[in-house]
């Protein structure tokens, strides 16, 4: 399917359970795109969400699940309640800088997802938003988020480092919205002086293991600008000159702080923290 310039908007559910459709363009002149629109189209492999589009309906890509590929225009600014729900082979999500808002279950059991970035402007993260992401690796929030709401985490067992940015823990109404996450063995990294605040909030007190982070490290620097690579038994970080990069073993242990580009470590399993990216890498 292919969507022209001269349609200007899509009806809801226009096509739901589609579910042959394999490839989809979305047309530059479309601003928003409603409930249950591609709900079920089973084949669909990606999508990607034009510039122009600002939000994203309830249920609008639910149950997709063949797709492999997510692209999120820098113009939207809610996804609304699982508009991405169930589906499951997506693993990588970008959620850009202009979204304030994830809703209820917008992306329940993406069980595939792996690496996912939340924009410096989110404030609020639904129920259920990431239930069932049981492949995710490491999360942080950035510091605009004041609000996570009940099983937001929940069964994500896959976490091995959270990151919260805000100095401020965000209301989270129990432990469920971390339930799941192993947390003898996930480390909750904070700003150094809120390690006590989140230790003794509702829901943050879950985690076994809280960490602090310096203020330099929280500076913001654009996720889509640095990059994190391995190679020749070395860690290399690219687009963040200056910036200070910390290294820590899977257990939460800081084996390295400093802003060199490229760091020889021995073959092994580390979580890399630079900017306000977290990644988990394979030596």
């Amino acid at each position: 399917v292919t969507i022209d310039d001269s349609v200007t908007s899509i009806g809801e559910a226009a096509f739901q359970n589609c579910i042959e459709m394999t490839s989809l363009t979305i047309s530059n002149s479309i601003t928003s795109i409603s409930r249950y629109t591609f709900y079920n189209c089973e084949k669909l492999t990606s999508a990607i969400i034009p510039e122009s589009v600002t939000e994203i309906g309830e249920s609008a890509f639910q149950n997709c699940l063949k797709m492999t590929s997510l692209t999120i225009g820098e113009s939207v600014t809610s996804i609304n309640q699982y508009a991405f729900s169930g589906c499951y082979t997506l693993s990588s999500v970008n959620i850009p800088e202009s979204v304030t808002e994830i809703g209820d279950g917008a992306f329940e059991t993406c069980s595939n997802l792996t690496s996912l970035t939340i924009g410096n402007s989110v404030t609020s993260i639904g129920s259920y938003a990431f239930n069932n992401c049981k492949n995710l690796i490491s999360v942080t929030i950035p510091k605009s988020v004041n609000k996570i709401g009940d099983k937001a985490f929940y069964n994500c067992y896959g976490i091995m480092s959270f990151t919260s940015l805000n100095t401020t823990p965000p209301s989270a109404p129990s432990e469920n919205v971390f339930k799941g996450i192993p947390r003898s063995d996930c480390t909750l990294f904070v700003p150094e002086e809120s390690i006590t605040s989140y230790s003794g909030s509702t829901g943050w007190s879950y985690f076994y293991n809280i960490q602090g982070i310096k203020n330099d490290h929280v500076e913001t620097v654009e996720h889509n600008v640095v990059k994190v690579a391995t190679a020749d038994g070395a860690i290399s970080i690219s687009g963040a000159d200056g910036v200070i990069a910390e290294i820590f073993s899977t257990s939460g242990t800081l084996l390295y702080r400093g802003s060199d580009a490229t760091i020889k470590m021995p073959h092994g399993i580390y979580i890399v923290k630079v900017a306000e990216k977290t990644t988990k890498v394979v030596l």
